[in-house]
């Protein structure tokens, strides 16, 4: 028979590594975002000083703004599918974790 302290020692461990889950993904689409804004901000500061430059500058401020929407994306669906349990998303969540892991 299993006690009651070892059952709630087991939900603790697992609410711990659900808000820290929550956490880690609340924060990767906070950066996201940032990146988003920040991209955004070059791309329309930068302008005229892209006609002065040549032409290998113009993608950088898109290239920021596309690796900011993958991480706010993916940092979003990590906490819907952990705060709303979803098992489905979940498995997708883990599925695009690790093929940017693969990617990288």
């Amino acid at each position: 028979m299993v006690s009651k302290d070892k059952m709630s020692g087991d939900s603790s461990c697992v609410r711990k590594v659900k808000y820290f889950l929550v956490l880690f993904n609340f924060f990767t689409t906070i950066t996201g975002g940032v990146l988003i804004g920040l991209g955004v901000y070059y791309k329309m500061e930068a302008a005229p000083y892209l006609e002065v430059l040549n032409d290998s500058y113009i993608g950088v401020p898109i290239f920021i703004i596309a690796i900011g929407a993958m991480l706010f994306i993916v940092g979003f669906m990590g906490c819907c599918s952990v705060m709303c349990e979803m098992k489905c998303l979940l498995k997708f969540y883990i599925a695009v974790i690790i093929l940017l892991l693969i990617l990288q």
